[in-house]
């Protein structure tokens, strides 16, 4: 039997409702958005509301962190955007090969604007909007294109506070604050948003997210958590078990000899995040019938 480990995710703060509106004034000053996904949640990390502001520019998905999920995996989100008429590339933005195959990637698009530079009329760089969930890297990814840091760039999520023009030789880039969307109308979303720290912790109990985490991948990754934490799961084991046997594992004991499940809570997201656990993704274009604008 599955047991329940849901809690009501819901972030919204209200800088997101002005990184909308600023998305809403500003689309009309560039020639393509660049939306960033998560690639271990690719559906998840979509941002739903994007579709109604974007019209008759290229939308590009880029799955990055690309080195934290399933490889295989990847390939078959890639091919799936692609068949929908989305334009994609994965990568993972802290790599300067990755990035220059993203530039090559967006120039191409624009090669025939960018075949008419010459000396005389103005030299023509594409304008590109870079927009995604928060956390999910935008801010390494201009931060690297660039050359050095001109975005603030830190593992947390809401960062990114106010629009901000980055130049680089071959691009324009406009750094937009990470946003989401009002309301989570689907707990499996709302749950890969906070595994991958697109929500803020503060609004989360993470035992209970760490035990919701082990039940989404203790079959599929059992063999990844089992050798992190040099432990044995049964197919028996629910989550709770496993949550003890990791803080065991680790020697995270509290008074009185009980397993500190708190500690080992926040050790287990906090390797998933990292990518200590190894490359993992959460759901595939099969996994469920869903629509995608």
């Amino acid at each position: 039997m599955k047991l329940d480990y849901s809690q009501n995710i819901q972030w919204f703060p209200g800088h997101m409702t002005k990184a909308f509106r600023l998305i809403e004034k500003e689309i009309k000053n560039v020639d393509m958005v660049a939306e960033l996904l998560d690639a271990r949640i690719p559906k998840s990390s979509k941002n739903p509301e994007l579709a109604r502001l974007i019209n008759n520019i290229p939308h590009l998905l880029i799955l990055n962190k690309e080195d934290l999920a399933d490889p295989e995996i990847t390939a078959q989100w890639r091919s799936y955007y692609e068949n929908k008429g989305y334009l994609s590339i994965s990568l993972d933005s802290r790599k300067k090969q990755s990035l220059n195959r993203l530039i090559r990637h967006i120039t191409s698009i624009f090669s025939d604007k960018l075949s008419n530079n010459n000396e005389i009329t103005p030299r023509y760089k594409p304008r590109v909007m870079v927009v995604g969930v928060p956390n999910v890297g935008k801010s390494t990814l201009i931060n690297s294109i660039k050359g050095y840091r001109v975005a603030k760039v830190e593992d947390r999520p809401g960062i990114t506070r106010g629009k901000q023009w980055v130049s680089t030789p071959a691009l324009d880039l406009m750094d937009i604050p990470g946003v989401l969307w009002p309301k989570f109308e689907d707990a499996k979303i709302a749950n890969n948003l906070a595994f991958t720290g697109a929500v803020s912790d503060k609004t989360l109990d993470i035992l209970t997210l760490s035990l919701a985490l082990i039940d989404e991948i203790k079959i599929s990754y059992k063999v990844k958590i089992n050798e992190r934490y040099k432990i044995d799961i049964k197919p028996s084991d629910n989550a709770v078990d496993v949550i003890n046997m990791i803080a065991k594992s680790r020697g995270m004991i509290i008074k009185g000899g009980e397993p500190d499940l708190e500690r080992a809570a926040f050790a287990l997201v906090d390797d998933l995040r990292k990518g200590s656990l190894g490359r993992i993704t959460f759901e595939t274009p099969e996994s469920e019938n869903f629509n995608d604008k």
